[in-house]
């Protein structure tokens, strides 16, 4: 009996946890918006829906049936595969204009702030420019380091010019001594 009671009482305290945690909407976050458009099947999904059902496929494991008809798929000719492609084409065109008719009707926004998604996408935001504004100021240090890095070598060359230079004009005046006082 004592195990009863304390088991109770920790029943008690996840039933509230569960309560609480199912009432902010974190849970639905592990669900799928409703009222979000689904995406359409592709030409080979419609495809391998039809041929699932063929009697040489049926009996298989789903393993072996996907296997089966993507070769089946694969030795079909592109007019074979057109009516497939083309209705995958048409539900995918409508399956974007109803996607960006969700968007901007705000239910995006509302679910994703009722399931608490929003302020995680909003902080993952913050960190990848907080990440992009650092590597861009590492980036500036860099070039900084590398003008500075070239300008001294630039003024080294100078002054290594400028001196030679000053040693060829005293080679220079002591030839033209020695051509003096030989005269």
């Amino acid at each position: 009996q004592p195990y009863e009671s304390k088991a109770a009482e920790e029943k008690k305290k996840y039933e509230a946890a569960m309560k609480e945690y199912t009432d902010s909407g974190k849970k639905e976050a592990w669900k799928r918006d409703p009222a979000k458009p689904v995406r359409p099947l592709s030409g080979f999904m419609r495809y391998a829906q039809e041929a699932r059902n063929s009697p040489d496929v049926k009996d298989l494991k789903m393993t072996e049936q996907t296997k089966v008809v993507g070769e089946k798929w694969r030795a079909l000719t592109p007019t074979q595969k057109k009516p497939y492609e083309e209705a995958a084409h048409k539900e995918a065109e409508a399956y974007k204009e109803a996607l960006q008719k969700y968007k901007d009707s705000g239910k995006e926004e509302a679910w994703l702030s009722k399931t608490g998604r929003k302020a995680l996408s909003d902080s993952t935001a913050a960190q990848k420019a907080k990440a992009k504004a650092q590597k861009a100021v590492e980036k500036a240090k860099k070039a900084l380091k590398k003008a500075t890095a070239n300008r001294k070598a630039a003024d080294n060359k100078m002054k290594a010019a400028v001196k030679a230079a000053e040693q060829q004009e005293k080679v220079a005046l002591k030839n033209l001594e020695k051509a003096k006082s030989t005269e």
